[in-house]
């Protein structure tokens, strides 16, 4: 019997991820070089807003988290003061109520928006696009009104946008950022 020797079996290349006819309206929409829009604003209030809410949150949650750990740690019962599954249930606790004040805070702040005559591209803060429609096909309404101050800086608002298609999203802008969607009188 002959000795066995390697056979070589083709693969093909691994396939691309093709491109849609949407991915490029996209990109044409976004990019000002080829012909898309100009008019590109980032959301600073809105996201200097989120910031700051968030980092208000996060101190709250490390001096609970610190409370917690001192109760524990002069606890009568040894075993709770000295065991380290409480400490750690305190801790992942303390990470899951960050994860959702995040979601809440800054995940609903978009990084800005591309304004064109045929609608708006807002691009949100882990770099998604979503592209709405212009104007009386979008509506949009203002769920919240928030003042400004020296903690919160600029005023912003909680805008809620809805296409008729049952597409809705919230985001949290400067006040007025959004107020070049208004159909012409």
């Amino acid at each position: 019997m002959a000795d066995p020797r390697p056979v070589r079996i083709p693969r093909r290349p691994a396939e691309r991820p093709r491109r849609t006819p949407s991915d490029d309206a996209d990109r044409r929409f976004w990019d000002s070089e080829g012909g898309g829009s100009t008019d590109y604003e980032e959301n600073r209030a809105g996201s200097a807003r989120a910031y700051r809410m968030f980092g208000l949150y996060g101190v709250a949650l490390i001096a609970i988290l610190a409370l917690f750990v001192a109760e524990a740690a002069s606890s009568s019962d040894p075993g709770i003061a000295s065991s380290g599954e409480v400490y750690g249930l305190l801790v992942v606790l303390t990470v899951v109520l960050a994860a959702v004040g995040a979601g809440i805070t800054v995940l609903r702040a978009p990084r800005g928006a591309a304004f064109g005559a045929d609608g708006v591209l807002v691009t949100d803060r882990l770099g998604r696009r979503r592209r709405w429609p212009a104007p009386p096909r979008l509506k949009t309404h203002v769920l919240q009104r928030y003042a400004g101050g020296i903690l919160m800086g600029d005023p912003t608002e909680l805008v809620e946008f809805s296409d008729g298609e049952g597409h809705r999203a919230s985001y949290l802008v400067g006040r007025g950022f959004f107020d070049r969607l208004a159909p012409a009188p």
